[in-house]
């Protein structure tokens, strides 16, 4: 299949498709896009595996902040799945602020410690790390608190290769990750939020990438569906218009910024 379009974090090995998995793929193929499937614990993280083996994807191992509070980071575990070729990142990782339970310092320096060993693992092994960072507030996008403790355990590491899934910060808080040679993600949640579009136009064009992060969050034409790898073509498409480039010029723009970021040839 020739590559057009890419997908750098979805969950295509979750439960949602299983179903249907023979014909979300045939959409794929027929769309020309790939994808990255994403774990987010240890079970997911070893199907995500499996699964781009299967199919000629790729995939990442890592510990989500707040989905599995209970599971213990397994960095053996991730640091052998790193071995494969297939998996080409760690994460999907970071800080999320929006639900910190009842104990909420606590929870917020247990999500600092998870963090900042799988940074570690990452920069062992020269693989970015795929970044979840949501903040506090019923205005999550418009507070900076966990990005600002994102950004300080970043700084801690040198050489790592931050990759920021679903982007909705600010241009100053974009800025702040750019000096940190950070790439970013835009999933279909931009085609609906305008609010957005400020942060699209700052970021540096050779860092932009795409995302579907599907089953979630499906982009303006199929709201309220489950999202799929296929719909990336909408958001791409979008981002384009929105920079005032040619589709076909960002298209390609996407791809070479996939190939650099995760190291991978398409």
């Amino acid at each position: 299949m020739v590559v057009r379009y890419f997908d750098a974090h979805s969950h295509v090995h979750f439960s949602q498709f299983t179903d249907d998995i023979s014909e979300v793929l045939t959409r794929m193929r027929e769309a020309g896009v790939s994808t990255i499937t994403v774990g987010c614990d240890h079970v997911t993280s070893h199907a995500a595996r499996d699964f781009a083996h299967a199919y000629g994807l790729y995939a990442t191992a890592g510990l989500h902040p707040s989905d599995n509070r209970a599971e213990p980071l397994d960095e053996e575990g991730i640091r052998e799945l790193l071995k494969d070729e297939r998996v080409v990142a760690v994460g999907e990782c970071g800080l999320d602020y929006s639900r910190l339970g009842e104990n909420p310092d606590e929870e917020k320096e247990r999500q600092k410690d998870v963090f900042r060993r799988q940074v570690a693992l990452a920069v062992e092994a020269d693989k970015p790390v795929m970044i979840h960072c949501r903040a506090s507030g019923k205005d999550a996008e418009q507070n900076t608190d966990a990005h600002e403790d994102c950004l300080a355990i970043l700084k801690e590491f040198p050489g790592v290769r931050p990759i920021l899934h679903f982007f909705t910060g600010s241009p100053e808080i974009a800025a702040k990750y750019s000096a940190l040679d950070a790439y970013f993600s835009f999933s279909g949640v931009v085609t609906f939020a305008p609010m957005y579009n400020a942060t699209i136009l700052a970021v540096p064009i050779n860092r932009i990438l795409t995302e579907t992060d599907a089953p979630y969050a499906s982009p303006a034409p199929y709201r309220g569906k489950r999202n799929e790898p296929a719909y990336i073509v909408e958001t791409l498409n979008y981002i384009a218009d929105t920079r005032g480039l040619p589709e076909e010029e960002m298209r390609e723009r996407v791809l070479k910024n996939v190939q650099e970021a995760f190291g991978i040839s398409l």
